[in-house]
């Protein structure tokens, strides 16, 4: 079975609160260890023994409590025993075992205090038995192999800080706009190459500023126009009589000095400034550090409008990993393991390497195709290094992988210009790498070479006239993510045309449009190009800029086609050997955007999911941080996927994934085994799809808080005049039924006139209704003025109900679903089900529900979102028997007791689950497994099992016909396999 972690962790809850009382070690170990393996649906007995017999030191031998072989060791005493003394005993007993079976973990346990020790690491963790749950992430090494990222370096977030600094001061001195940018970027790569090498001796940048400018910064400006004249001149070109300090300098050439910029007015803050970023040591700084600087130095507000996350380097290493990178290390691996043909093939290799070419369409600062290129470079000297050894070579011949080979389109002009200078730091770096191994001094300046970044819209280019299709290995990065509802009107209008939904146009994220246009470049179908610059000229009410020397021949190559049709675009040569994967908004894989999206994805492009990383905790490393809940989606061709794909869940979406094979995905990141139409999505309706009572909106007062009373007015109002007992009703609201808050509202629908007449304060309020609404700019709200007594929208109907709160918090295990008597209000935060029975109830709270609206809902951040189009509409509802009803219901009314049971105690203190109480954990337990049974005999391991359950059975409910072909298909597929063997 596969366990999810959801599943795993009510199982901890459930085993500690069972050996609470446990403390004997002879007694109860074995049964202890059965349990606690069953929390990961693993049989003990298949994988671990008990008293291992191993050899000590001094001829002298032991017995391990517990031995898994290669994984796990367990010392195992008796309460309140010495741990300290356990683990040594444990140690001792590792000592003892053949190298090929050590352990990595050793586990020292008395039943209430627990302590793993990773023997690679030397991490330890410590807790006791109640708190199980919140650590059982850290025994994930028993659920598979645990995949973990490189981090991004503290010396690097320093000198992004630095140059902060320096921008800042820049800034507020009026020294702005096109000019500061372009200088900060000259002055990076000076920082980085007087550190590096490229500059020679080390440190003459840092000694030019300290020796040869004033104290107080007055000349520090002019000191570096010279210096870019310099670096900017070839040796023999330059004037006689350049001070031998400049002349120092190398020629750099590739465009980064060419043009003559405005110079600031340095004073003694920002010359300091600078200087310590000068004393800051760049030779352990990673390129990325652009990104990072990038982000540091952007408004806040701008950030935001421009969906800008700066990707760490662990994240990009999520994507590149399975993208290419892991299957080239494996093909490395196979070469060099090889005993005939090696030399060669390695040859071979490296020209493979030489040959991809690698496409950042939203390559902001360059983040993904420097560590790309990074990673090439390695994979290049490794096999350079297996082929040659460490004899002396011409590596300037053999190296043939260059930044050319990676191209990026960025809206921004300063990320477009550090994305091509940190490529050329990196190239640097992978030719120092050489020299260490080859014993060399190999550099490739003057810069000739450069990677092609193009400074445009990407949604407005056409990116066949960047890069052919046809020439592209990989399409990769991290796109904008801005939300329909944050979209500026050109962002709306562009995700319209690409998308071509119609109507409305849909509700895509802005990311989804980098989806799209890559399908279309794989597929050859090119999009209407416009400006490549600056779509918001297009208009002609704006004059188009002066053209940019540093992109001038790149704009030649994007100019558009006279001969292409003005409106419609055109049909290219496509790929479909490219392989594609963008970081997104967990959105675009769950609730109302998959059924926009994925269609045309799987549909007119012909795409498959070959992996995915599921939802993670979005990480940045820059000033300002943008956490946001993300995923991952790699994409190939049908007829080039994998067959088998990759997925890596998060067992804690702040934590390492878990990585799991499958033979295909669907759109929502679980496994398509179940259904015959892996490319099936879940489309909103406006009826059940199961004969079960339609949900409705709650009633919406539109009162201006005139007709809702808090709990201490409803008590004065009584206490004055009893009589009106009869004119409050509770009102639950979503956030006030969870928190306890209740709030009461007059419910004047059926009252007598004279009876409210009587009551003043009534009239009073019913006064300022009146006035309220009549005030309104609403026509409809202006015509409710004539019923003040009333709220705006009725729904209510005498009857019990399930009350439904839109939005709940996502750590807990159950959204608090309530069952309402009859006299009670549903507000408008709410939504509810009219004439509900508790077998109704029993449903709508349980696990098989709670994994259906989790995966098929939208989110608000990570929250879950109940939609009743997308999420109860689609449920497939069991088929049950009246008796089958009955049973359930009963279990759903122990629930509500289990609840009653804690009056002093809110839903959100019940349903935390930290402090959520065991008798209310058992209830839900006994009615999950009753639920689940209606739908299969065998249990469910996993809320993702039950969702991949339920989506077969979404699929019977749409489209019966073919699920019932396919399951004809099946059959015979396997008659006829029986009948060839035997």
């Amino acid at each position: 079975m596969r366990l999810g972690w959801d599943e795993i962790k009510r199982r901890a809850k459930a085993f500690s609160e069972e050996w609470q009382h446990a403390h004997y070690e002879k007694g109860e170990t074995q049964t202890f260890y059965n349990e606690f393996f069953e929390i990961f649906g693993i049989k003990r007995k298949q994988v671990a023994i008990y008293e291992q017999r191993v050899k000590l030191l001094k001829q002298k031998h032991g017995f391990i409590d517990l031995f898994w072989p290669g994984t796990l060791l367990v010392e195992q005493k008796s309460s309140n025993l010495d741990l300290d003394k356990a683990q040594g005993q444990a140690l001792d007993y590792v000592q003892g075992i053949h190298s090929t079976d050590q352990p990595r973990w050793v586990l020292t346990c008395d039943f209430q205090r627990w302590r793993l020790l990773d023997l690679e690491t030397g991490a330890e963790l410590q807790f006791h038995l109640k708190d199980l749950h919140k650590h059982i992430t850290a025994f994930d090494f028993m659920l598979g192999r645990k995949v973990s990222f490189e981090t991004q370096a503290g010396v690097t977030i320093k000198a992004a800080e630095l140059m902060g600094k320096l921008h800042d001061a820049l800034e507020a001195s009026g020294y702005t706009g096109h000019d500061l940018e372009q200088l900060l970027v000259r002055l990076l790569f000076c920082l980085f190459a007087d550190d590096t090498g490229i500059f020679q001796p080390k440190d003459i940048f840092l000694q030019l500023l300290e020796n040869d400018t004033r104290s107080d910064g007055s000349d520090t400006g002019s000191v570096l126009a010279e210096l870019f004249d310099i670096l900017d001149t070839p040796e023999g070109q330059r004037l006689a009589g350049t001070a031998a300090e400049l002349d120092a300098f190398p020629y750099v050439n590739g465009a980064l000095f060419k043009d003559r910029l405005r110079i600031p007015k340095f004073d003694a803050t920002m010359r300091e400034h600078l200087l310590d970023a000068c004393r800051h040591d760049w030779s352990g700084v990673s390129p990325a550090i652009f990104g990072s600087l990038f982000q540091s130095v952007m408004d806040a507000k701008e950030r935001r409008a421009k969906g800008a996350h700066y990707t760490t380097e662990a994240n990009i290493l999520k994507v590149i990993g399975p993208l290419f990178l892991d299957d080239l290390k494996a093909e490395l691996a196979s070469i060099i393991a090889r005993r005939t043909g090696r030399d060669k093939a390695l040859s071979e290799f490296q020209h493979k390497l030489a040959r991809l070419t690698f496409f950042d369409p939203a390559c902001g600062c360059g983040n993904f195709l420097v560590i790309a290129y990074r990673e090439i470079r390695r994979l290049e000297l490794e096999a350079l290094k297996a082929q040659y050894g460490d004899q002396q070579i011409d590596a300037a011949l053999l190296s043939r992988v260059t930044v050319d080979q990676f191209y990026g389109i960025e809206y921004e002009e300063f990320p477009a210009r550090i994305a091509e200078v940190a490529m050329w730091m990196m190239d640097h770096i992978a030719n120092n790498a050489i020299n260490e191994a080859f014993r060399l001094n190999y550099a490739r300046i003057p810069l000739r070479d450069s990677a092609h970044i193009l400074h445009a819209d990407a949604l407005e280019t056409d990116w066949s006239a960047l890069l052919a299709p046809e020439q592209c290995s990989y399409i990769m990065g991290n796109p904008p993510f801005v939300g329909a509802k944050f979209q500026s009107q050109l962002q709306r209008e562009q995700v319209r045309k690409i998308a071509g939904l119609g109507g409305s146009g849909g509700t895509l994220d802005y990311v989804a449009a980098w989806f799209i246009k890559a399908g279309q470049y794989l597929h050859g179908t090119s999009s209407p190009f416009t400006n490549p610059r600056h779509p918001e000229r297009v208009s002609g009410s704006i004059p188009p800029p002066a053209p940019d020397p540093a992109d001038e021949w790149m704009l030649k190559q994007v100019q558009h086609d006279e001969n292409r049709s003005s409106g419609g675009g055109s049909a290219r040569p496509g790929n479909r050997r490219i392989r594609i994967a963008f970081v997104s908004t967990n959105s675009i894989c769950q609730g109302e955007q998959v059924a926009q999206l994925w269609p045309i994805l799987f549909d007119r492009f012909g795409l498959e999911i070959a992996f995915a990383h599921r939802t993670f905790s979005w990480g940045s490393e820059a000033r300002g941080k943008a956490h946001v809940h993300v995923v991952i989606v790699g994409l190939a061709h049908r007829d080039n996927e994998p067959a088998e794909k990759r997925l890596f869940s998060y067992p804690d979406i702040k934590g390492d994934p878990v990585e799991s094979q499958h033979g295909a995905l669907t759109a929502y990141l679980f496994d398509a085994r179940g259904v015959a139409n892996r490319h099936l999505v879940v489309v909103e309706t406006t009826r059940p799809l199961s004969p079960r009572p339609a949900i409705v909106f709650g009633n919406m007062p539109n009162d201006d808080g005139n007709l809702i009373l808090s709990a201490q007015e409803r008590s004065e109002l009584l206490a004055a005049y009893p009589e009106a007992a009869n004119l409050v009703r509770p009102l639950f609201g979503a956030k006030d039924f969870i928190d306890g808050n209740y709030r009461f509202c007059l419910w004047l629908r059926d009252a007598a006139p004279a009876t409210i007449k009587s009551i003043p304060p009534i009239m009073e309020r019913l006064k300022r209704n009146r006035e309220y609404r009549a005030a309104s700019s609403r026509r409809a709200t202006q015509q409710l003025a004539e019923y003040p007594g009333l709220f705006g929208e009725i729904r209510h109907t005498e009857q019990p109900y399930v009350l439904i709160p839109r939005h709940s918090s996502e750590r807990r295990d159950f959204i608090p679903f309530g069952f309402c008597p009859a006299e009670s209000v549903a507000h408008d935060s709410c939504l509810f089900m009219p004439h509900a029975s508790f077998f109704d109830f029993a449903i709508l709270t349980s696990r098989a529900h709670m994994a259906w609206l989790g995966h098929m809902g939208g989110r608000l951040k990570s929250d879950y979102r109940y939609s009743i189009g997308l999420v109860y509409n689609t449920f497939p509802w069991p088929d049950t028997s009246p008796a089958q009803r009955e049973k359930v219901g009963a279990l759903a009314q122990a629930v509500l007791d289990a609840r009653a049971a804690h009056p002093t105690s809110s839903l959100a203190d019940l349903y935390d689950p930290d402090t959520m109480p065991a008798n209310l954990r058992k209830a839900h337990t006994a009615l999950d497994t009753a639920v689940d049974r209606l739908y299969r005999p065998a249990p469910f391991a996993s809320d993702r099992d039950r969702v991949e359950h339920l989506f077969g059975r979404y699929e019977a409910l749409v489209n019966p016909l073919e699920r019932l072909g396919a399951a004809r298909n099946r059959q015979t597929n396997r008659r006829v396999a029986r009948k060839a063997k035997g």
